[in-house]
């Protein structure tokens, strides 16, 4: 699967400020093959090290961390050599040899032309900040697969191509917008995991057995996640991020409109119904890359953060097949869109991961009386605003509402019909939910 994160480190290796890298992400989201792939692809020669599985290693780490040495020490171990200024070196589950993380600090100050990568499972979080080289690497965030890589899993180029399209005059050919829209309904079903991803294709001419390879596979990394919960996080924090965790289905469940509501604190964990007995939970899964939170604001105005509370926000899932899976929706009817007021909460849920995906660090959503933006971005000058339909036939009265109150320049509507339209003077832009992912981060 070709990600387009690759893009990313080739710009890392050939900076002249570079320093070590760590790539960051959730677990399953495809660091190491994002790094082996780099590996292949830019140097003669690599040299991987896996923390987890060679515990060996560990013991080089507990002396002197000097650059140099640590190098020698790792090539006589593993019986070969090790040339730092040509050589890619990978840290894989650095997390579990904290010290292999505190040594970035020394590459950093005194070997920087040497290409030292490193991943770990919930980097960060096991960690104390003492370990933490802050200030000294490079960060590469990784998310799971968007649409765009999605297809390229299949090698659907002449779609992207049609999505890429920047001919806002034109109407896409039906048959072109049915085909996408397939491909859209298959990843919202299965989501954006490479190991789910890669599950689908094994079967993909027998849909239903792909579907169910798909959803076995997502149960499989649930509790995969659940694991690494409990490992990192003790008892009794893991059984309340654990709640947490699953109230977020639970609660989009809940919906009876199109629209996702605002995170609500009774009945997650008992004796706990207000923010400040969540907050650790909420903040956590946010730092592990499993949950994206979106405050919620009555004012759009720059800066959008001082106008947020922390206690009213919405809370999506990292990836919406894992979310599927965990509502217990059967895979057929997520994509059969049978399946009432889900279908809004899976426009949104979608739209939210390819917004983070593409580089929208921060999110808002807007609430005012009974009218509602879904997302909030930061323009150059001012907010953009974007709301979601998952329906082709709608009328956006939220939007009308927003563009009246704030008069935007620049702003999205992203639906299920099959065209791309400039309303408002061509300020207000209409098109197809699947490209979320080309409204830049500054579109102003």
């Amino acid at each position: 699967m070709k990600r387009l994160k690759l893009n990313d480190l080739y710009r890392w290796k050939t900076k002249s400020s570079r320093k070590p890298l760590i790539v960051n992400g959730a677990r399953q989201v495809g660091k190491t093959f994002l790094l082996k792939e780099f590996a292949r692809d830019q140097f003669a020669k690599s040299h991987y090290i896996n923390f987890e599985e060679q515990i060996s290693l560990r013991k080089i780490f507990e002396q002197d961390l000097t650059p140099e040495v640590l190098l020698r020490d790792l090539a006589l171990t593993l019986g070969t050599t090790i040339n730092p200024e040509t050589d890619l070196i990978i840290f894989d589950e650095v997390q579990a040899c904290p010290r292999a993380l505190t040594s970035l600090k020394y590459f950093a100050e005194k070997s920087r032309a040497y290409y030292l990568c490193a991943a770990g499972s919930l980097l960060g979080l096991a960690l104390s900040d003492e370990s933490f080289p802050v200030g000294l690497v490079d960060f590469l965030d990784l998310h799971p697969l968007s649409f765009v890589e999605f297809l390229l899993a299949f090698e659907r180029h002449d779609l992207i191509s049609c999505i890429e399209s920047e001919d806002w005059s034109r109407q896409i050919s039906p048959a072109v917008h049915e085909a996408i829209w397939n491909y859209l309904k298959i990843f919202i079903t299965i989501g954006g995991l490479p190991e789910v991803v890669a599950r689908y294709i094994e079967q993909s001419s027998n849909q239903a057995q792909a579907l169910f390879n798909a959803r076995e596979t997502q149960k499989y990394l649930l509790g995969a996640y659940e694991r690494d919960i409990a490992k990192h996080a003790g008892k009794i924090n893991a059984m309340h991020i654990y709640r947490v965790f699953h109230s977020i289905a639970a609660q989009l469940g809940k919906n009876i409109t199109d629209s996702v509501q605002r995170f609500r604190f009774r009945g997650v964990i008992p004796g706990a119904g207000n923010y400040q007995r969540l907050s650790g939970p909420i903040d956590w899964l946010q730092k592990a890359g499993l949950a994206y939170k979106v405050s919620i604001v009555e004012h759009s105005k720059i800066p959008l953060l001082s106008h947020a509370k922390e206690n009213i926000f919405k809370l999506y899932l990292i990836d919406t097949g894992l979310l599927g899976a965990m509502a217990e929706i059967s895979p057929q009817a997520m994509f059969d869109f049978s399946i009432g007021s889900y279908k809004g909460f899976l426009a949104e849920n979608f739209v939210a991961q390819e917004l983070i995906t593409s580089g929208h660090s921060a999110l808002f959503g807007w609430q005012q009386n009974d009218a509602e933006i879904e997302f909030l971005i930061h323009g150059t000058h001012e907010v953009v605003p974007i709301e979601v339909k998952s329906a082709a036939h709608f009328r956006a009265r939220s939007f009308e509402s927003y563009v009246k109150r704030y008069d935007p320049s620049v702003g999205y509507i992203l639906s299920g019909k099959d065209t791309f339209r400039n309303l408002k003077e061509e300020k207000i832009i209409q098109m197809p939910l699947y490209r979320a992912s080309y409204i830049p981060p500054y579109p102003n």
